[in-house]
């Protein structure tokens, strides 16, 4: 354990947010967020294993063998408390886990798009024919921003708001490694509410409005199973980090003056 001297200890260390990405992402779905955040916040935003370039070094056969695998190719983001863990989609399996482990101390869990009753049919068909291998093959015949370009001439006549950017979308699934994202999303097929980890501490789920991925039900039951708020974000898709950053930041600063709070003498 490590000791600190009584003169550190009394000292006030700026708040810090540990962001964890989500399936085929990368952490540059971030950056608009973390731009967004106020000044004096450290955020950490580690990539996955087998995403934004990282390898993935360790055979896995369960998400809980995978979040141990997170922890020990990025021992970094895990060497100290954080004030909050804002994780998204995968991330939030990842740090539901860690925190049961004990290797991930925080004071608030901000989840958004955590898959935690399986994936859709239309998902578990793809999930079967390799649906990371499928997408990155077809990006080179279909770059992502000339449909992001397509988007946005529909979001335009239509009045919703697509906020998914082609960098972000480029950078996660050109760097991400289609073997392991498509065991991890095989695995997410099948995870169960009712098995996942309850840690006790503040936590707040949220959900686009227009989710595909995870449905309001799924939402709602998550909120449930943890004892917590639900929230959703209008005219948002699965990706709240970037359809809605200004939001997402919000949410994160939100959280961060609740769990930041002095204990009361």
């Amino acid at each position: 354990m490590i000791q600190h001297d009584a003169h550190r200890s009394s000292i006030r260390r700026p708040p810090t947010v540990l962001l964890l990405h989500g399936w085929l992402h990368s952490p540059l779905v971030w950056d608009r967020v973390i731009a967004m955040m106020p000044s004096g916040v450290e955020t950490v935003a580690p990539a996955l294993p087998g995403f934004g370039g990282l390898h993935c070094n360790r055979e896995f056969t369960s998400l809980k063998e995978y979040s141990q695998e997170v922890a020990w190719a990025t021992p970094e983001a895990f060497a100290c408390d954080h004030d909050v863990v804002a994780a998204d989609s995968l991330g939030g399996l990842v740090a539901l886990y860690l925190i049961e482990a004990g290797i991930l101390r925080c004071r608030g869990l901000l989840l958004s798009g955590v898959p935690s009753c399986g994936l859709p049919c239309w998902l578990r068909l793809v999930s079967k024919l390799g649906a990371a291998r499928l997408i990155k093959n077809s990006l080179s015949a279909f770059p992502v921003r000339w449909r992001y370009g397509l988007e946005t001439r529909i979001a335009r006549a239509t009045g919703l708001v697509l906020g998914s950017a082609p960098r972000e979308l480029d950078d996660g699934i050109g760097r991400a490694d289609a073997r392991v994202a498509d065991q991890l999303l095989a695995m997410m097929c099948n995870v169960s509410t009712d098995q996942l980890p309850r840690p006790n501490l503040r936590t707040w789920v949220l959900r686009g409005d227009s989710d595909g991925i995870v449905n309001a039900k799924a939402g709602r039951a998550l909120s449930r199973h943890l004892r917590c708020v639900y929230t959703e974000f209008r005219c948002s898709g699965h990706s709240l980090a970037l359809d809605q950053p200004l939001l997402y930041a919000e949410a994160i600063r939100e959280f961060l003056d609740c769990t930041t709070d002095p204990a009361p003498d």
